[in-house]
């Protein structure tokens, strides 16, 4: 498959078949589509942009019993176990 910079196809994808695929391409398209995503420029300042993982363990079942809820007028909802995310 052939995409543009700006994600139209331009030719394919082959399917269910070996092939070549070929398309007339305008290389001035290339430095346009640069300005919608400059990778070398203030996406990759790490002063503007950051990624954090927290990999603590987290709890995800939490249990409630009825002494803990007294004004819940049904016991098996006071007994559920939920999930919590």
């Amino acid at each position: 498959m052939i995409v543009s910079p700006f994600g139209e196809v331009l030719a394919g994808p082959l399917e269910g078949r070996e092939g070549l695929v070929a398309a007339t391409i305008d290389l001035k398209e290339i430095s346009r589509g640069k300005f919608d995503l400059d990778v070398a420029g203030h996406y990759a300042r790490p002063d503007v942009f950051s990624l954090t993982v927290d990999l603590a363990p987290k709890r995800v079942v939490f249990t409630e019993n009825a002494a803990e809820h007294p004004d819940s007028t049904s016991p098996e909802l006071t007994q559920a176990t939920r999930l919590r995310g």
